[in-house]
Order: C-alpha cells, then structure tokens, then sequence
C-alpha cells in the first residue's frame, strides 16, 4: 500500500465517521425537536384543558372539542385533500390526505423534502415509490386465501408507516410533508371494492373480482390487515396502522366519460349486489374512509347522493369514518356532459353553463353558482374532503351559507369524522403511545417482503388446462428441466414487466422470461433457451413476424412457451378495454406458431380479465393465466411451472367465451330479462363460458365427499353448518378451493341467481391420499334478497339447495334444506345525527325531529322506493328496515349532566359550557352523538 493511498484511506475513514457523527447529530435533533412539539402539545393540553389533547376521551370526542375550537375560515380550508393548511394555534399539521397503496405504496404527497429525490409535483401527480411491489388484488383475489392477503395488507401497511420514519426526513422518500416536526400521512385511498361486473372495465386490475362475497371476505382481510386489526377486525393497539379507505362508492364501472355517466339500476341490485360488498367492509372490518364516485346513480351525483352515502352507507350499514371525493368528482354535480351531470337539486334549475352553471330556486328566485351548490350539497350528503377541486373555497362557502344551502353546524359535523380518523392515526398523541411509531424505514423493500410478494404470486396462478401430450399419458406440467435440451420462448409480454394500476416503482423485478430462464439454468445449465418478439404487443396493428430461423427452433425445441395478454397500454384508469378480443397481433403470433406442429407447447396468459381464446386454446395442452403479478412475477410462474410450487390459484370472474356473451357496457342490470337474456355474472350468465367462475386446476385432484349439513329444516333466525371432506386423490402434494354455493328456491316472477356464493375454504397443502375435514357456516338470514315493495330484505321460504363443488359449474354433491317461518328484526345500528355541534347554554334539541340538512336529494322518479333515514335518531334493522322509534323501547342517556340533560321523551337541554356524549339506546343497540356548549 504506498503512502498515498495509506493517506487516502484515513481521510475517507474520518470522512465516514465525520457523516457518521453528523447523522446522528441531525436525528438526535430530530427527536428532541419530536419531543419539544409532543412536550409542548401536552403543555397546552394542561394549561388550556384541551380536551382534544386529552389520552382519557374517545377519539370521537377529542375531534369535536377540536372541530369546535376552529373558525369557518379553518373549518373550509380542512375541507381540501390536497395540502391541506395547517392550524399553528391548535396544533394541526398541515396535511395531505391523498396517498395511494393499492398493492403496495404507489404515491406519497407528503414527499416533499426528499434531499433532491424527485417528487410527486416534479413527476406528475403521482410520484415514483421504491416499494414492495405485491401482485394486485385482481389477481391476489385468485389465491381465495383471506390469510395471504391479510399477510399481504399488513406487510404493505408497515412500508406505509415506514415512509413515515423521521430519519428520512431531507434525505430519501418519505411521506413526512413540509416539517420534520409532521406526524407524516397516513391515509391511503385503498382498497378498490367495486366489482368487476363486466370484464371491459378499465380498473379490473384493481377489483377481487365480480363476486360480492369473495370481494367482502378478501376486501376484509386486506383492510384489516391495512389498519392494524385481527382478522376478525379487533384492534391490535387502540390505534390505526394506516387508515384505509374503500372506493369508489358506488356503481363505477365505467371509464370512457365516467365523469358524465349515471349508472342505473333496481335497489335489489344496487343492494345485494353493488353495495353489499361495502356494507360488510364497514360493518366487519370498520374500514376508516370511503370514496365517493365521478358516476351518478340513478341521476343523482354519487357526491351529492343522500340515498348512497346518508341513507345507505352511513345509517343503514353504521359508517363513522371519513368520507372523499374522487379527484374533481365534486365538479361533476354541476358541470356539463362529458364533465359532469348538469345536476340540481330539488327544487331548484340550472342553467347547464358548464363550469359556470347557475342554480335557480323555483319557489324563490333565489340563484347561487354550481360551484357553491355542489360543494354545500356534497358535504351535506357527507362526502367531506374535496379532492383536487376549486370548489371547496371560501368564497363558495359563504356563499352557500348566505342562501340557506349550507349552515356552521353541517360543517362543524361534517369534520368530526375527518379528525376522528386522524386522532386514531395517533397524530395526536405522544408518540411513544402509538406502538406503529416504532416501525421504521428498514422495513421498506425488506427481504421479508420481497418473498411475500414471491409467495403470494405463486398461489394466484390458475391452471387453466394441462392434458396428455401427443397421444401420451404424459401432461406436459410440471414440467421437468433435466430432460429439456431447447425451450423457445415467444411473444413481447414475456420479457415486459406489467405491474398493474396503482404500482410504484420496485428496485427488484423479475420478469416472466429472467424467471423462467434462471429457474430452468439453475436446474440444467445445458439447457438453450431462446427468446423472440416475434414484432406482438398488444396495440400492433401488423401481422407478427415469424422468422424461418425460430420457425425452425420452435420445430425441434423441447418446449415452446407462447406469452399474450393485456397490459396497461389497452387498459387502464380513464381507459376501457373495447373488446375481450386476444389484443394486438398475439392471434396471429399464435397461428404461425402453431403451424409448425410442435405438440409441446405452452400457453401464458397474464390479463386483466379474460381474453377470447376459444379459437386457439386447442393448440396447447396447457395453459397458465395470472392477472397482473408483481414484482416477483417472473420467479413465481418459474417456480409453478416447474413443481416447486403446485399451482392453487382459481378464478374469481367468469371466462366469457367472446363479446356477444356480454351485455352492453353501460347497462348495470345483471337479470337475463334486463340484459338481453344474457345475464351478468355467473349468477345469472345464461350462456355456456370458456371457464366457469371459481375455475382452477392442480398438478394433483381431488375429491369433494360426505357432504352433510348440520340441520335440514331451519328458520330465518337460525345458522346452519355444512360438512364435508377434501381428498387429495393425485400423486402430488397440494391445494385446493372447496367452494360453497345455495340455489335459492324459485319464486314466481323473480329471476333469482343460478346459484350464489356463500362460503370457501383453502385446504391445507395435503399429500397424496391425505384428507382434511372441512365445515363452513351459513347464517340464514344471509340468504334473503331485498325486497323493494316491503323495503326489506327477505328469506323465501322454500327448499334451498347447498351445492359444495369445485367451481360453481361443477359441483360435487349437494344438500337440500327447508327453510320455513319469517326473519325476527334486530336492531343492528342506531346513529344519531343532530343539526350542529356547537350550542350555546339553555338551547334544547328534540331528538324525535328530523334533519333538514340530510333531506333527502334523489329523484324519487328514478328510484325505487326506499325509506329516507333523514330523522336525528334512526335504528336500522339486521334486514335493512328501519325502526319506528315511536314504537321501540328507547332510552335516552347524557354522560355529563352538568353540560347537557335529556329527558325520557328525547329532550336535551344544554345546562353548562363543556363536551357531553348523548347516547339513545333502541331495543338494546347504543348509538351516540357529542354536542359541545360554548
């Protein structure tokens, strides 16, 4: 070593400790400043008896002692998403709620000091996260294994708060905001729970698929791993992990001009099959956030929707949380077509002026912009927080209040759940309360993770076929490298990485061919593996180019693999897919690749739904199909197509044959009498598909026997346990998805479901000849539809018939069961909703009156009839009915009479400054409000 170098090497290595010392001197700077901003926060908590800095009150109670404290030109500016101020005097933070983690942590806009890493603004709207990138819930949907998702949700969660580390502040991504000092962002606008009704749509990537059922148990799972819950949706520490929020409410199908397109229905459709998914999110998993659509329902803007959001979502299925607009939706109230719906309320005109459209009264002649309108009647409807839109001014505000349309109190109720979701963040409390301000930036992209998002991969591939070769007994999968000597592989998707809408961008991705390639070297590195283009992708409009040289490789290989499918260059958000046509020129690869006779040949679709395959599918004695399979896509198909992994994966749409099997794209009617005979989904799709819903093979079989159930006559009230075993009766170990299915009897003039999902269960990875008992339970009650006429839904009496099968095609053996008698109503929520939040002492408020400011903003001519829960108190029943509160047992209770008193008939009466929680209990279910006097 000469002395030069000697030197060198000491300078660097005072240089390391130098930076070293420098770094610890900046996070210990962090953390005293952290502990100044905590010790200060609760300084004040003391001195001044801030309630909303006070640990020993509910989450509920400290937003609104917050809320009250603010001034309508604070309460307006919280009414934004998109760096939202902050309120230095009550020691709010400035604030974005806008962040995206759909399978992994995609856009972070709190990324803003970074040390020169760039941006959300410099990139666009979204910026560029090094994250964990998981397979998206299309296609971890397929897995039908709630625990993988669960694990799946929880490792993407952790990332999320790792974003959040302090030491990242200046230095790398982070999801802090302007100051060090920030408790960092912590709601994510996930997951997508809208159902993939038609194949075409744009956002399929995005759903779990078209059945409401396995979208409740899987979108469950997700959100309570998201949030810090158990998978029965407890809560781990007292605290939000992150705050999850379901989208897009409700009927979003539609992408071309989805900001001027009213989706309509029936209510038993809108109930038991669009809506059904979110009332068992909210319910089970206490998902934190809602976001409402671009769409209206029915003619009424989704935003401004009381049916959809008050009626429905709020008071019948008990959602407390916060409630968003999509990005610029509160426009579409008031905009023209293909911007918006050209809406007004009742009782009042517009003048359809686009953007400047001007609302008149038709009894009073009293006018006020569209803006002013549809901002005053979205919150209203409690769509709170306004995403990207110019609408939530306070000029608009004031305006709306100067009119009538809009009053402090509605504000003031609007935005306490906004700040109860972020008190249950723990943004705050002293950190050291908040068990998740212990995750750090070391869990970001961990080894951990990155085999997670191999492992689940690996279990969302579906097998799609895999018969004998050439005449052989032998299947051509799994396939066994030692004895290839040429693999050609074909088609542009082999080599191109599609990780599907909402995806950051990984630091580790393998595509389909490393994958392949790696895995099939590592076991024979004699093995030749070609790879060729062949000129396809999937917008080509040119024929593929098959050169005599890989015709002639294709001719003696081993094995051909041939790749197709979609990716986002045909589908997307604001982008529909025109046809589940094979996209591109990937028909055309495959005829010339088929024409050279080589029998061993493999099929690899990676789509977002189906793709017409009808014409070609006999040239290939297997098919493999994934949707869009995360970072590690590449090792995961290598590893099943080899054996490691036996593939488990099942279908969670129906593989419609070609386009004439689909109704028209905007018709949301799912019935055979509405759809032109031909039905939507499997429940009511009266034609023959490619592959039935909950379709899926393995390298092994199994067999589904001794079906049994636990009672064959029950009633409404009772729940019913349905048995059965599960018998690996292959040569190889394995998993598979035993499936649940009731066919409800038939009733004169309904068209009810073919058969209808009630239950599943993944076995565990069983040996050959090894079994596994299984039981499933089905509550009663779950079997009704809505009933429009007895606004209700309804148990039919009759015979039901419990299919346990392997798809909802082929079923294995069923039970029949008497059901007889009526469902006993129970009440399942009460929700209080006075007109304001602030009162001054002496005042009264008649729990018994309604609310005027949730009067009810539908057109009743384009709706069926529902009831309107625009009452203070409403109870709603287990089967969507509301109580008669004049006719229940109620009770009426305050928990501080020194500031409010109720009576036995609803009267309360405010009789001091402070907080009071004014409970109403009816029939025995407790619901409550707060009510501050000032």
């Amino acid at each position: 070593m000469t002395k030069k170098f000697s030197a060198q090497i000491k300078l660097l290595s005072k240089i390391s400790i130098c930076l070293l010392l420098a770094q610890l001197f900046v996070q210990t700077s962090f953390a005293q400043k952290l502990s100044s901003k905590s010790a200060k926060l609760q300084k004040m908590a003391k001195d001044k008896g801030l309630i909303y800095l006070d640990t020993r009150y509910s989450f509920k109670e400290r937003a609104a002692d917050l809320v009250s404290r603010m001034t309508l030109e604070e309460q307006v500016s919280q009414l934004r998403t998109n760096k939202v101020k902050g309120i230095p005097r009550l020691g709010v933070q400035e604030y974005f709620y806008w962040s995206e983690g759909q399978h992994g942590i995609y856009a972070m806009f709190g990324n803003l000091k970074n040390g020169g890493v760039p941006s959300s603004a410099e990139l666009g709207i979204y910026g560029d996260t090094k994250a964990t990138s998981f397979p998206v819930n299309f296609a971890t949907s397929m897995s039908w294994d709630p625990k993988l998702m669960y694990r799946s949700a929880v490792a993407i969660a952790d990332e999320a708060r790792g974003f959040v580390d302090k030491s990242l502040f200046g230095n790398s991504y982070n999801n802090i905001g302007e100051s060090i000092t920030n408790y960092g962002y912590l709601t994510y606008w996930a997951p997508t729970i809208n159902l993939a009704r038609d194949p075409r749509w744009g956002r399929t990537d995005e759903t779990f698929g078209e059945d409401p059922y396995l979208t409740s148990i899987m979108g469950a799972a997700y959100v309570n791993g998201y949030q810090g819950q158990t998978m029965e949706g407890k809560s781990e520490t007292g605290y939000l992990k992150v705050a999850a929020t379901a989208k897009h409410f409700a009927l979003n199908n539609v992408e071309n001009n989805r900001h001027g397109l009213s989706s309509n229905t029936d209510d038993e459709t809108l109930r038991d099959y669009y809506t059904s998914q979110f009332k068992y999110i909210i319910e089970k998993a206490h998902v934190a956030g809602l976001m409402t659509s671009y769409n209206a329902v029915n003619g009424t803007p989704a935003v401004a929707n009381t049916y959809l959001i008050c009626d429905l979502a709020q008071r019948t299925f008990g959602f407390d949380g916060y409630i968003t607009s999509d990005c610029g939706a509160i426009g579409t109230v008031y905009n023209s077509y293909p911007s918006g719906h050209a809406w007004a309320p009742p009782g009042w005109t517009s003048d359809k002026n686009g953007s400047a459209a001007i609302w008149t009264n038709t009894m009073t002649g009293k006018t006020i912009s569209g803006a002013a309108g549809g901002q005053a009647y979205a919150v209203r409807a409690g769509t709170t927080l306004n995403c990207g839109g110019d609408e939530a001014a306070l000029k608009n505000v004031e305006e709306a209040l100067k009119v009538g349309l809009l009053s402090k109190g509605v504000l003031d109720r609007a935005l306490i759940s906004v700040f109860t979701i972020r008190m249950k963040t723990g943004e705050f409390d002293p950190p050291e309360k908040v068990a998740y301000t212990k995750i750090k930036k070391d869990v970001i992209q961990s080894v951990k993770h990155q085999l997670l998002a191999t492992e689940v991969a690996e279990n969302n591939l579906v097998l799609l076929k895999n018969d004998a070769v050439g005449g052989s007994t032998n299947k051509l999968l799994p396939l066994n490298p030692s004895k290839l000597k040429k693999v050609v592989i074909v088609g542009n998707l082999a080599k191109k990485l599609t990780l599907g809408g909402y995806s950051g961008t990984p630091s580790f991705t393998v595509s389909a061919f490393d994958g392949i390639a790696k895995k099939l070297k590592s076991i024979n590195s004699n093995i030749e593996i070609i790879f060729d283009s062949i000129g396809t992708s999937t917008d080509a409009t040119k024929a593929a180019i098959l050169s005599d040289k890989v015709k002639a490789d294709i001719k003696i290989a081993d094995l051909v693999m041939v790749f197709v499918g979609t990716d986002s260059i045909i589908s997307h958000e604001d982008h529909d897919r025109a046809s589940i046509a094979m996209p591109g020129n990937y028909d055309s690869m495959i005829y010339q690749v088929a024409a050279v006779g080589n029998p061993n040949m493999i099929l690899n679709i990676q789509a977002t739904g189906p793709v017409q395959i009808d014409m070609i599918e006999g040239f290939f004695p297997a098919i493999m199909f994934s949707s869009y399979n995360g970072q590690s896509q590449g090792t995961a198909l290598a590893n099943v197509l080899v054996g490691d992994k036996n593939p488990s994966g099942h279908l969670n749409f129906t593989w419609y044959v070609d386009d004439t099997q689909l109704p028209n794209f905007s018709n949301y009617y799912l019935k055979p009498k509405e759809t032109n005979g031909l039905g939507r989904t499997y429940m009511h799709f009266t034609g023959k598909p490619s592959f039935p819903f909950g379709y899926g093979l393995s390298y092994s079989q199994f067999k589904i026997t001794n079906v049994q159930v636990s009672n064959k006559q029950i009633s409404p009230n009772d729940s019913i346990n349905i048995s059965y075993k599960v018998t690996n009766t292959g040569n190889l170990k394995g998993e598979t998805v035993s499936q649940l299915y009731v066919a409800a009897p038939k009733v004169k003039g309904a068209q009810l479901p073919i058969n209808k999902l009630m239950g599943f269960q993944k076995t565990n990875n069983l040996n050959p000849g090894e079994s596994q008992n299984i039981t499933l339970k089905v509550l009663a009650a779950d079997l009704g539809f809505w009933d429009k006429k007895k606004l209700k839904s309804v148990v039919n009496n009759g015979s039901y018939n419990f299919q346990v099968g392997y798809n909802a095609k082929d079923i294995a053996d069923s039970v029949a069961v008497d059901v007889k008698g009526d469902l006993n109503p129970k009440v399942a929520h009460v929700t209080v909703a006075p007109e304001d939040l602030v009162y001054k002492e002496g005042e009264t408020i008649d729990l018994k009156a309604k609310n005027k400011w949730i009067k009810s903003t539908v057109n009743i001519a384009l709706e069926d009839n529902h009831t309107i829960a625009d009452n203070l108190v409403e109870a709603v029943n287990n089967d969507g009915s509301f109580v008669d509160i004049s006719k229940a047992n109620v009770k009426y209770s305050s928990d501080s009479t020194s500031v409010a008193t109720v009576n036995d008939l609803g009267i309360v009466k405010t009789v001091g400054k402070g907080l009071a929680t004014i409970t109403v209990t009816v029939n025995g279910v407790s619901g409550n409000t707060v009510i501050v006097v000032q």
